[in-house]
């Protein structure tokens, strides 16, 4: 028998799970993922019996099996912070800002936010920019240069859409997961993992500021759920499964093809 040895890459796709049909509809693929490990982990009670005045394990049986899942993601797209950050995704569209009021008490040298980002057309009646007031358009702020006389200032402006992420104030939804691989040492066999459910732990770090020399990743992990809809036994298996796809068979013509009832040749 050959060893078969693995070296993977691939695509990670995940669906949320159909809360009526308990069934993965819609895969979503998240954007590059640089580690993808699962990991399985069991709980057993053993059984002792003592020979010549030695202790030793004579059986021991499995209670209990998890699984969980690692991973590390690169791609920061609002559906996968979502999903991360336990949070809720909203859209706002691109739209203007009349007579924003802002906070009274502004002095000189004060840096005020204003409601929207990635401004234009901004005026303060009665300030003059560059004089008075200096505007981080990107950023929709606000630096005084004087204090203004009149308050509380009004701002107007138009502003372009966004897309935001809440924190910390929604239900992670129960996904399926589908990694779709090639093992590289072995000439880039198909590789295929079905994880049936899982739920996502909160992510616990979310590096903003960085200092090193490769790109950010979100650290993540996951338990590994049964699929209680399907049979222990069955092929499938209530956690998922892992498949390797192989080939077509090729098949010479030299003008006769022997077959032998039970395998259907595909040309």
């Amino acid at each position: 028998m050959n060893d078969t040895y693995y070296y993977g890459q691939g695509k990670v796709f995940l669906s949320v799970r159909n809360p009526v049909t308990n069934k993965s509809e819609i895969w979503r693929w998240i954007g590059d993922v640089s580690a993808l490990t699962l990991k399985l982990s069991f709980e057993q009670s053993e059984r002792k019996i003592s020979r010549a005045g030695v202790v030793m394990t004579s059986d021991r049986r499995y209670t209990s099996f998890a699984a969980s899942l690692a991973s590390v993601w690169h791609d920061f797209s609002a559906d996968n912070l979502s999903l991360l950050l336990f949070g809720k995704t909203s859209r706002i569209a691109q739209s203007w800002q009349n007579d924003e009021a802002l906070p009274e008490g502004i002095t000189a040298g004060d840096r005020v936010a204003l409601a929207y980002q990635n401004v234009r057309e901004v005026s303060i009646d009665g300030l003059v920019e560059g004089t008075d007031y200096e505007v981080d358009y990107g950023f929709g702020a606000i630096s005084f240069l004087t204090t203004p006389q009149t308050q509380p200032v009004k701002v107007t402006y138009d502003y372009a859409g966004s897309q935001s992420v809440s924190l910390l104030n929604a239900r992670s939804p129960e996904v399926s997961l589908r990694y779709e691989g090639i093992n590289l040492a072995e000439g880039g066999k198909k590789v295929l993992l079905e994880l049936w459910r899982m739920t996502f732990d909160p992510l616990t770090v979310l590096e903003l500021i960085n200092n090193a020399t490769s790109l950010s990743g979100m650290e993540t992990s996951s338990a590994v759920l049964p699929d209680l809809n399907r049979q222990a036994a069955d092929v499938f298996g209530l956690f998922g499964r892992i498949v390797m796809i192989e080939d077509f068979m090729t098949i010479t013509y030299d003008g006769t093809i022997d077959f032998d009832g039970k395998y259907n040749f595909a040309y």
